[in-house]
């Protein structure tokens, strides 16, 4: 049969984390299923969706200096090889930790810390009527711990209730930073007598309760937010070390591809119409017509990729597509001197609005470039600082120009002020996403010690409202013992899972 044009949509991309550069995650059973850990090397267990996908091999050629005559070219040999490209995604809760990772290079690997469950003060809760079918139990909102300080389902426990009945919850999922925003939600659970049963939805707000169907009806009744929900923080490296790479095996318009030492050099969080991770890669291998089972024999597709149950995508499911929106970003600068840990407790207290953007970029880069030097192979290693650069964390957000016209108080910032006279704020960057069933996930990036790198310049070129750009450097923080200058929380249903 005659090869045949292949569309791009049919392309996956599965990682491993390797445990040693060098060496890479390969063998008959690499696509059994088996979990990665600290000491065991595998590929994590889903399919990461993109948006893009360069990464393909590099290499370079050196001509013959030799005459042969008729003034025609001297052929070539190869000179060296590698791999680089980048890798696009959109922003998911619980992906972007995972190539983030490779980045940060943590001197561990993040451990999880679970959302506390909040329990409603009794004093919310109204009494139960004596009487009738359908008994309605409303809720004092206006008192304090009525509302999730982070969503959660509502676990419902009803003292001294004896037979099956319903509860049925009249409340509030969450859909907006401000919750200005919020949809109203009816859930009807069973619970069978004093035993305790969790709704399915995540709620802000309960309003009321409806008990109907017992034999007897409680005396009373005990709700407690359960967020289900985990956050792990990404660290930069102590001592600054190289990750290990990845070894990964990719799929590009059918066509199976391995990539070895695949080492991330960079990465670009942007926010426009959507929110975007860019992650620019080195690499020691890329090869086209490889699968990690045997990357020295040539293959067409990868083995056993469709089989139910048993296949590859059966063991590597593809992730669900919660990407974060571009409206539930919220920066929010602190002030000068500000600590990080200050500022996350302003903003629990509502006491720190967020800066309105219209357009945002975090960047940082470690300027990797290969070794060079002659070793036996094609590849010279893992790659090096180069010469003369350094790590390198920038934000860069565009902003309206706003102004206050109070005689007290007033709240007008001065960016230009701030540039000229080296003012350092800290900055959190926090984007959250609702999940039809009112779970909240989201991902925040702090940066202790920022200084702005340009003239906060205001240009106009209308009569529309004006913009500015804030162009940031991110420094560690002052007296930092170890770099400090970024680090990132993810706050999702299992936070980091390999």
């Amino acid at each position: 049969m005659a090869p045949q044009r292949q569309p791009g949509g049919n392309s996956d991309i599965l990682i491993a984390r390797q445990l040693l550069y060098g060496t890479r995650v390969i063998g008959a059973d690499v696509f059994a299923g088996t979990a990665p850990s600290k000491d065991k090397a595998a590929l994590i267990g889903k399919i990461f969706p993109f948006t893009r996908n360069t990464l393909d091999p590099t290499g370079e050629k050196i001509r013959s200096e030799s005459i042969v005559g008729g003034n025609s070219a001297s052929p070539g040999i190869l000179a060296g090889r590698g791999g680089a490209g980048e890798w696009e995604f959109e922003l998911l809760p619980e992906d972007a930790i995972h190539m983030l990772l490779g980045w940060f290079n943590p001197d561990s690997l993040p451990t999880n810390t679970a959302v506390d469950p909040q329990t409603i003060p009794s004093g919310v809760i109204g009494s139960i009527p004596q009487s009738g079918t359908t008994r309605r139990v409303e809720m004092d909102n206006t008192k304090a711990g009525a509302q999730a300080q982070w969503p959660g389902q509502l676990k419902i426990t009803l003292t001294g209730a004896v037979g099956d009945g319903t509860v049925r919850i009249n409340g509030i999922k969450r859909g907006s930073r401000s919750n200005k925003y919020n949809p109203q939600v009816f859930e009807t659970v069973t619970v069978s007598g004093a035993t305790p049963e969790t709704a399915k939805n995540f709620y802000y707000q309960v309003n009321s309760l409806d008990l109907s169907g017992f034999t007897t009806f409680p005396s009373a009744i005990v709700l407690e937010y359960v967020p289900d929900t985990h956050w792990a923080e990404l660290t930069l490296h102590t001592l600054s070390e190289l990750f290990e790479g990845w070894s990964t095996q990719m799929r590009k318009a059918g066509s199976p591809f391995v990539g070895f030492d695949v080492i991330p050099n960079a990465f670009r969080l942007s926010i426009g119409t959507n929110i975007r991770l860019l992650m620019t890669l080195l690499a020691s291998f890329v090869q086209e017509h490889r699968t990690l089972v045997d990357p020295n024999e040539i293959a067409y597709q990868l083995p056993d990729y469709h089989t139910p149950s048993t296949g590859i995508l059966a063991k590597y499911p593809k992730a669900a597509l919660n990407f974060y929106p571009a409206y539930g970003s919220a920066l929010v600068i602190g002030e000068p001197g500000e600590s990080i840990a200050d500022l996350r407790t302003r903003i629990a207290d509502g006491n720190a609005d967020p800066t309105a953007i219209t357009g945002f970029e975090l960047n940082g880069t470690h300027n990797y470039e290969p070794p060079g030097g002659h070793t036996g192979d094609p590849s010279t290693g893992k790659p090096i600082t180069a010469d003369g650069t350094t790590r390198l964390v920038t934000a860069e957000a565009t902003i309206f120009h706003e102004t206050d016209t109070a005689a007290t108080d007033n709240k007008t910032i001065f960016w230009q002020d701030r540039f000229f006279d080296n003012i350092f704020v800290p900055i959190l960057l926090r984007n959250y996403n609702w999940l039809s069933n009112g779970r909240q996930v989201m991902v925040e990036a702090a940066c202790p010690n920022c200084e702005l790198t340009a003239v906060p310049g205001l240009p106009i070129e209308g009569g529309g409202q004006v913009s500015r750009t804030l162009a940031f450097q991110a420094n560690p923080s002052e007296g930092a013992t170890s770099p400090d200058e970024i680090s990132m929380r993810f706050y999702s249903k299992d936070g980091f899972k390999e």
